[in-house]
């Protein structure tokens, strides 16, 4: 409290970016659902020792056989379909060579297999054969899915105008006043005239005052640090003041990445800089001789697209006007 006080006094400055808020596709689900992020088209990588194709530009295990069916790594067991958008079902058996492509994802440290949490209670990992089968998304474009446990069911605040969805963990309200849905996504807010769309951006500034009047003992007290003006969101100011550091050694060496075919470079739009649209891991290009890429949050630097990388000392700020 102390710190944060004197941080208050000093009214610290905070730097800000280019946003892009153009809303997402938002996808609302009342049964247990999957989204499938793609950056961009699908971008594939034979898996070494197999006859399987590995999606690159996604964080989860999504491959495609010779036949062109695809698998995605699911708990214990795989889900399969006849292309992305599905329809996706339990596969009988594993594709030909998913051991090796397992093996390989879990020393890349890079992917996600979707093996879910050990019970609290029991202590046991969820299995595909006993779990209820989830809806799967594959998106290509930014998209955000909300799920709901069965229909979505309002509950009012009280004290403000609005009614929240409380079978989800995301934030989902509507304004009795005019009955329009409002949805907090990554700190930023959007409204629609219903679950349905169509969405829009809407400023903290231009937030209907009901939004500040949510009282503080209500469980949908943490959104008011998107609120502008309210207690909370200076306090999320503040806390986003105070830095953090981590040590990282300098001899700390990047896995190689990976391309579908040559790499291929796109510009980035707002920005003189381009990036590897078919990379497993974000690659980008300042100039001719400066490359930069990014790992587990550390950025490494390099002459050639192809490498070597080296732990970089300090990025360009040119990175940072990336909306």
């Amino acid at each position: 409290d102390a710190l944060e006080a004197g941080l208050n006094a000093v009214q610290p400055k905070t730097r800000t970016g280019p946003l892009n808020n153009a809303p997402p596709k938002i996808i609302f689900s009342t049964r247990p659902a999957i989204l499938v992020s793609i950056d961009g088209p699908a971008a594939y990588r034979m898996v070494a020792g197999t006859g399987l194709q590995r999606v690159l530009n996604t964080r989860v295990l999504l491959l495609k056989d010779p036949a062109g069916q695809f698998y995605l790594h699911y708990l214990d067991g795989y889900l399969e379909a006849p292309a992305l958008d599905g329809p996706w079902s339990m596969a009988a058996r594993p594709p030909i060579g998913a051991a090796v492509a397992e093996q390989q994802a879990r020393e890349s440290q890079q992917v996600d297999l979707l093996e879910g949490q050990p019970g609290p209670d029991t202590g046991e990992t969820p299995s595909l054969h006993t779990s209820p089968l989830p809806a799967v998304y594959v998106a290509t474009t930014p998209t955000e899915l909300i799920t709901f446990n069965g229909e979505p069911q309002f509950v009012a605040i009280a004290g403000a105008d609005l009614l929240y969805v409380a079978n989800t963990s995301g934030n989902v309200f509507q304004r009795t006043s005019d009955q329009h849905t409002y949805v907090l996504i990554a700190g930023r807010w959007f409204r629609a005239p219903s679950l349905n769309g169509p969405w829009q951006f809407v400023p903290g500034n231009r937030l209907p005052h009901d939004f500040a009047e949510i009282p503080d003992s209500s469980l949908k007290e943490n959104v008011k640090a998107s609120v502008p003006g309210t207690r909370q969101a200076e306090e999320a100011l503040i806390d986003n003041s105070i830095p953090e550091t981590a040590a990282v050694p300098r001899v700390t060496e990047m896995a190689a990445s990976q391309f579908d075919g040559p790499p291929k470079l796109e510009p980035i739009p707002g920005t003189p800089l381009h990036y590897v649209v078919n990379s497993d891991m974000p690659v980008i290009e300042v100039d001719d001789r400066s490359w930069y890429a990014c790992q587990n949050g550390v950025w490494f630097a390099s002459t050639s697209v192809n490498g070597p990388w080296i732990v970089a000392a300090s990025i360009p700020a040119v990175i940072a006007t990336i909306p």
